[in-house]
């Protein structure tokens, strides 16, 4: 079974925060789109300098997958309740978790 570790998410317009995860420095931008009523997320592994922009946290896929990012495992958006909805504004944190799946324990997960 993978182990999860949770990334603490807030329900604030616009922040930033450092996180270490598989032992680099993360750097998360995480902003809600009022326009389209989603969260973004943009990180940035500080030692390699590998970028990417514009994540959208949806439920029901690997965050980075699409983003081939070999230094990091898998990311998810959880719905605790488990009624399979898209993160709003003020439970984001609460009931939608940011959860992420370490490198070596990734294969655990098919998706």
């Amino acid at each position: 079974m993978a182990e999860n570790l949770v990334i603490p998410l807030i329900p604030d317009y616009s922040y930033r925060f450092n996180s270490i995860l598989e032992e680099l420095n993360i750097q998360f931008y995480v902003r809600w789109n009022i326009v389209d009523a989603a969260w973004y997320m943009d990180l940035e592994i500080v030692e390699t300098g590998t970028k990417v922009n514009g994540i959208k946290l949806i439920g029901g896929i690997d965050l980075l997958k699409q983003y081939a990012i070999t230094e990091l495992g898998k990311m998810f958006i959880v719905d605790t309740e488990e009624k399979f909805q898209e993160p709003d504004f003020d439970l984001i944190g609460d009931r939608y978790k940011l959860i992420y799946i370490l490198k070596e324990n990734a294969d655990d997960i098919p998706f």
